[in-house]
This record gives C-alpha cells, sequence and structure tokens, in this order.
C-alpha cells in the first residue's frame, strides 16, 4: 500500500470507531498505556466561535485536532507551567 492509501484507511477507521457505540469512554486512561509520538509539530488556531483548536502532527496518525474552550486553555496553560517550574529548579 502507498502513504496515501495507508492514510486514508486510518482516516476511514478513526471515523468509523468515533461513530460507533458504545462511544470511547470519556475517562483519563492510564499514562503508562498511552501510545506517544517521540517526534512531531503541533499548531494552536483560533476557533471561529472563541477558543482554540490545538492541532498535532502524529507521525503515524497525521493531524489530529481538539476544540479547547476558555477553562481547557486555562487549565492546559497552568499544567504547562506548573511542568515548566519543575523541570527549571
Amino acid at each position: 500500500m502507498t502513504p496515501a492509501v495507508v492514510e486514508q484507511v486510518i482516516q476511514n477507521l478513526a471515523t468509523l470507531r468515533a461513530d460507533m457505540i458504545p462511544p470511547r469512554p470519556m475517562i483519563d486512561p492510564p499514562l503508562k498505556n498511552v501510545q506517544y509520538a517521540k517526534f512531531g509539530r503541533w499548531q494552536l488556531l483560533t476557533h471561529e466561535n472563541g477558543g482554540a483548536i490545538l492541532v498535532i502532527l502524529h507521525p503515524g496518525y497525521g493531524y489530529v485536532g481538539i476544540q479547547l474552550d476558555l477553562d481547557s486553555m486555562l487549565t492546559l496553560k497552568e499544567s504547562l507551567d506548573k511542568l515548566s517550574a519543575t523541570q527549571l529548579h
């Protein structure tokens, strides 16, 4: 398969899973089980209705985005501030 075909299969499977019942539970998973990329990119986009969209480029999954409301943005900022403070000392 070509990379374009694989990317389309991944996108189709993600859409299929998002529409399935039961949906993914909205609980925090054990962090030791989360698959993560060792490299990638990210961007913040302004959402037309306020808030932001955090877009992350995963080398396997492609671009994945999540809409953040003001509370989520503040929580993310506070978490990053705490993490950076502990790593600076």
